[in-house]
């Protein structure tokens, strides 16, 4: 009841944290057929737009309302057995819970943690990660437990729920997640994390996520946004793709990579999506058209074949 009272207030009053941000979602209208995109209104920061979680690879629907809690999770656990070598499961990097974060143009994040709480059903997950983006989701963050025996964590920063007797209906909080080095401290591109969960002892098994908090600031730069400073950003960027023109004058954009594109996202500079694009079968060249759009600078999102991810500043005239 508590939680649902902050989370109204939140909502009524727009809470907005100006320097400090520190975005926490709720999931306080999740039910068990709101399907897989988190429908409770994002945290508002100043300098970010929060994304909305979604699940990808799990079941169709939540299994619970107001956590983020899905089954269909990779098999490998035995039901009532804790011995950790008896666990035959692994990650299966297709299915997770994703969310991201879109710096306001203008602002780059510093981010230090990320904080959650867990849960599980009776015959749930026993192990979970969270990766990012940074390095196209190949590694594990750093992952700590904070005053909490009932989970662990173990080699290659891989959480474990220790005791399958354990309160399985209780939240388990303190799993943390640290967030250091540069590619966390000057982010200006979007940031996505994915929590990834497995060994489940039954495919009905379920893993929750709650109350997930992001530490960090917002800091605002100098303007970057004329076309003079969007074209010189252009040429320094990543060699593997050429994207023309730049600023764009005649409505189409043209892409040329030489790595297979698999989407590609447009933002508003507030961190809107305003469009996209997924290539079935992936393709190297493609000329997107943008008719209809303001006159206004965007960030465009691209997703390649190979799992990797950036961004980059364009602007329409």
């Amino acid at each position: 009841m508590i939680k649902k009272l902050v989370f109204l207030l939140l909502t009524l009053f727009k809470f907005y944290l100006p320097a400090q941000l520190l975005g926490s979602y709720g999931f306080s209208a999740v039910t068990p057929s709101s399907g897989t995109i988190d429908p409770t209104a994002p945290p508002q920061a100043i300098g970010v737009t929060f994304g909305s979680f979604t699940a990808v690879g799990t079941s169709s629907n939540p299994t619970a309302s107001t956590r983020f809690s899905f089954s269909d999770w990779p098999l490998g656990a035995i039901d009532g057995n804790d011995t950790l070598s008896s666990m035959t499961g692994s990650m299966d990097t297709g299915t997770y819970y994703q969310v991201d974060l879109i710096p306001v143009f203008g602002y780059s994040l510093n981010l230090s943690a990320i904080n959650f709480i867990m849960r599980r059903s009776a015959t749930g997950i026993r192990n979970f990660a969270v990766r990012s983006s940074v390095d196209a989701f190949s590694s594990n963050l750093p992952a700590s437990v904070l005053s909490n025996t009932k989970i662990s964590v173990i080699a290659l920063n891989i959480f474990l729920w220790n005791y399958d007797a354990a309160p399985n209906s209780s939240d388990q909080k303190g799993s943390a997640i640290t967030l250091a080095g540069p590619s966390f401290s000057t982010v200006t591109n979007v940031l996505s994390f994915r929590f990834y969960a497995w060994n489940a002892e039954q495919k009905s098994g379920t893993y929750s996520i709650d109350s997930v908090v992001v530490i960090g600031k917002a800091f605002n730069e100098p303007d970057n946004l004329n076309t003079t400073a969007i074209a010189e950003e252009d040429k320094a960027t990543d060699t593997n793709l050429l994207i023309y023109p730049n600023p764009i004058s005649e409505s189409v954009l043209f892409l040329e990579s030489n790595q297979s594109l698999q989407q590609i996202e447009l933002f508003t500079k507030e961190g809107r999506l305003v469009k996209t694009q997924l290539f079935n079968p992936p393709e190297k060249k493609y000329n997107w058209r943008l008719e209809g759009l303001e006159k206004d600078a965007y960030l465009l999102r691209i997703r390649y074949l190979n799992g990797f991810e950036h961004s980059r500043r364009i602007s329409l005239k």
